[in-house]
């Protein structure tokens, strides 16, 4: 979500070498809940950070885009975003098992693997409200870009 008119983005460009932050939609609970897991049993080497305390256009993400999807930040490396984000937290694993978490990564960011895991994300990222610990707040709009048969917005 956005900050309030008037608030200002707390965190920006640099970040300390060798060091990540996951941003993240801290609106929804069931983000929220999946973050506080994986920070508890991954214990990645990565800051989760509330997406609306984020300077977007400093690090170069598109407006909206942490609202949909969590997105890692890592120095010297490309914005990851969805599964991609979640594979480069595995990798990041400092905690008890993080060979296995490391491994687990490294699988997930993989093709095809990586291409099954992006749709599995977009489905579950679309059904959020519906998830564990979400909320009527965790409901993303989409609208179809072409109506259905059964819309009835759509001319004969």
């Amino acid at each position: 979500m956005t900050p309030t008119t008037g608030a200002r983005p707390l965190v920006g460009p640099p970040i300390a070498p060798g060091h990540a932050l996951l941003v993240y939609d801290a609106d929804c609970g069931f983000c929220t809940r999946a973050v506080t897991w994986a920070d508890d049993h991954v214990r990645p080497d990565a800051t989760p950070v509330a997406s609306y305390v984020v300077d977007h256009a400093a690090f170069g993400l598109a407006p909206g885009r942490t609202d949909r999807e969590m997105v890692l930040l890592a120095p010297g490396a490309r914005p990851a975003g969805g599964a991609l984000a979640a594979a480069g937290l595995l990798r990041r694993a400092t905690g008890r098992g993080a060979a296995a978490w490391r491994g687990a990564g490294a699988v997930l960011g993989a093709p095809p693997v990586r291409w099954l895991a992006a749709g599995v994300y977009r489905v579950v990222a679309r059904h959020r409200h519906r998830m564990p610990g979400g909320t009527v707040a965790c409901r993303l709009d989409h609208a179809p870009s072409v109506p259905s048969r059964t819309d009835p917005r759509r001319t004969p």
